[in-house]
Formats: C-alpha cells, sequence, structure tokens
C-alpha cells in the first residue's frame, strides 16, 4: 500500500499566511521601533532650543509617557525617555517624584470627595 505525502492547498496557503503575518509583524515592530527614535530624537533637539516654556511643559508630557510606558510594560522603563529626562536631572529621580506628585494629587481628590 503507498502512502500520499502530498499537502493539500489548504495547508500551503495556511502556511503561507503564517508566514506573511510574521513577515507583516516584523515590519510592524521595526516601524515603532523607527518611530519612537525619531519621537526622542525631536524630543532632544526640541530641548536644545532651550525654551524654558516648551521644555517645562514637555517634560511633565515625557514623565506621563514614561509612566504610561511603564504600567503597559511589567514596570520597566524606556531608554528613550530616560535619555530625554537626563536634560533636567538624574531620570530616576525625576520620575519617582513625579510618581510622588501624582499619588499626593490623588490623595487630595479623594480627601475632598469625603
Amino acid at each position: 500500500m503507498k502512502k500520499d505525502f502530498r499537502i493539500s492547498s489548504n495547508k500551503k496557503q495556511s502556511n503561507k499566511e503564517q508566514i506573511f503575518n510574521r513577515m507583516q509583524q516584523q515590519e510592524d515592530e521595526v516601524t515603532n521601533r523607527l518611530k519612537k527614535s525619531l519621537i526622542i530624537t525631536m524630543l532632544l533637539k526640541i530641548q536644545n532650543l532651550r525654551q524654558l516654556d516648551v521644555n517645562n511643559a514637555m517634560k511633565d508630557m515625557v514623565l506621563g509617557a514614561q509612566k504610561q510606558f511603564k504600567d503597559q510594560n511589567n514596570g520597566y522603563l524606556n531608554n528613550g525617555l530616560m535619555a530625554v529626562l537626563k536634560y533636567w536631572d538624574d531620570p530616576d529621580h525625576l520620575f519617582n517624584n513625579y510618581m510622588r506628585r501624582l499619588e499626593q494629587n490623588e490623595k487630595k481628590q479623594m480627601m475632598k470627595r469625603d
């Protein structure tokens, strides 16, 4: 008795779809990394303009983005955002102060509700 080793067209299509999906995911990852890199580069260039009002607004924005990144990535911090924060001070110190400030604001709001 002879066995038939032909792959059905459904399996071929399925394998092609899997390969395409993997390639698409890799392309998306590269695109996202490039976007992040471009954003960090732009932030660093804006900092170098030394506009106090803009830089102060950017500082809070970057700290908020860092918090969001940390919340979404199991507590890890984004190295690019850390590089941007170095402009002002030690990034860890800035971030910890930001988190304490948020906690204090939350406590104040809860006390106002009570």
